[in-house]
């Protein structure tokens, strides 16, 4: 019998990673110089090499990264994928982007827009897959952090806007031919168990939560349950008493100003992911890769500050070339059998 394909998926904040621009080498995260930009690249692309080698993920979702940046980084390292942009027409500014490899069929893409946020909300970054047994929705999301008094309602509304997003792709007015699944990678700045999951998502702990069949009253709400397998990267990795691991990780974000571990980067997948039927979810692939910081750790510098996180990856750090604190990228990774 033929082992079953894979497709595997990669998410990372990849923290303030901007082409250098002479317009705006004065602002915040943004490098003063083409040496700068340069420099961070070489950290980031080292990094990739480390994780990977030449045995790229099928689909990588990265945040924090412009356009002009995520094109270089398409040129020199990802020439086989297709880049999706979360905002292909805007000002040339940090945004969502999905990197998807050309053999797989990628029939559509798209962005999921939430309404009344604040400012600086990026788009979610949606492409989907039609394979021959199933077609998949990956949605690539990068939600407001804690900087301001409208951050907490605005990651509702962004819940809002994916739940809804996600309902239409499962659930079309006009039966599919094939079955339906979604995947949502992201750094969606709350912990596995923040009440957006339960309640306005339907993402729970419980993957026979998620396996129920629908229920005659989801239409109203546009309930889809899915499985929130960010439960998986909370606490310690081993038990005390054992060895610990040299690749400590509690979490996929380390904020050294308080010292503490968050597992703010989530991976949620519909139940149709979760049988023993192809396609199916890996979730014993399912890794966070918080040795890169190795690559990204820079010397200590009194200027501005930036941040990298995502899955499979160190989760938050300073940017490796202007880093003024301890705090560690961290990067998910895992993959679906076809």
């Amino acid at each position: 019998m033929a082992a079953p394909r894979e497709l595997r998926f990669c998410w990372w904040n990849v923290q303030d990673f901007a082409h250098f621009d002479p317009n705006r080498s004065a602002m915040a995260r943004w490098p003063t110089s083409v040496a700068e930009y340069e420099e961070k690249r070489r950290r980031l692309e080292t990094a990739f090499d480390a994780m990977f080698g030449a045995d790229v993920p099928e689909v990588i979702g990265l945040c924090e990264i412009t356009r002009t940046a995520a094109r270089e980084l398409q040129k020199r390292k990802l020439q086989d994928h297709d880049l999706i942009l979360s905002e292909p027409l805007a000002t040339d500014a940090f945004q969502v982007v999905l990197f998807i490899r050309r053999n797989r069929s990628l029939a559509r893409r798209r962005s999921l827009i939430a309404e009344d946020v604040s400012e600086g909300t990026r788009p979610m970054c949606a492409a989907v897959l039609e394979e021959p047994s199933a077609g998949v929705l990956f949605v690539a999301c990068h939600w407001p952090a804690f900087d301001k008094p409208t951050s907490k309602e605005s990651r509702r509304r962004c819940a809002d806007t994916l739940r809804g997003g996600v309902y239409d792709f499962l659930f079309p007015r006009r039966p599919a031919a094939t079955p339906r699944h979604v995947v949502v990678i992201g750094d969606l700045n709350a912990e596995p168990f923040d009440d957006l999951f339960e309640l306005t998502l339907y993402a729970s702990r419980d993957r026979d939560h998620a396996r129920q069949r629908s229920h005659h009253t989801d239409g109203s709400v546009s309930r889809a349950r899915l499985y929130n397998c960010g439960w998986r990267l909370l606490g310690e990795r081993t038990p005390h008493g054992l060895p610990e691991s040299p690749e400590r990780r509690v979490g996929t974000y380390y904020q050294a100003s308080s010292r503490s571990w968050r597992t703010y980067d989530q991976v949620l997948v519909s139940g149709g992911l979760l049988t023993g039927q192809a396609p199916y979810l890996d979730e014993a692939a399912l890794l966070v890769r918080s040795d890169v910081v190795t690559w990204w750790k820079a010397s200590r510098r009194s200027s501005r500050t930036t941040t990298v996180s995502g899955p499979g990856c160190p989760t938050t750090t300073h940017s490796p070339v202007e880093s003024s604190s301890d705090e560690i990228p961290s990067c998910p990774i895992s993959k679906s059998c076809w």
